[in-house]
């Protein structure tokens, strides 16, 4: 029987820094395998009232 893998998923929201993401370096040290994971949101293409997008 093969050991089980530890495997994480880091949900990534707003914040995609990965130099000094505590959650990631957590994952990454405590676990086989990290996914991660970032839903873009089609909320930060929407065009503001001042034109910018």
């Amino acid at each position: 029987m093969m050991p089980e893998k530890r495997i994480a998923l880091v949900w990534f929201k707003t914040n995609l820094r990965l130099r000094d993401n505590e959650c990631l370096f957590n994952a990454v040290a405590e676990n086989d395998v990290v996914i991660p994971f970032y839903c873009l949101d089609d909320y930060l293409f929407q065009t503001t009232k001042p034109g910018l997008a």
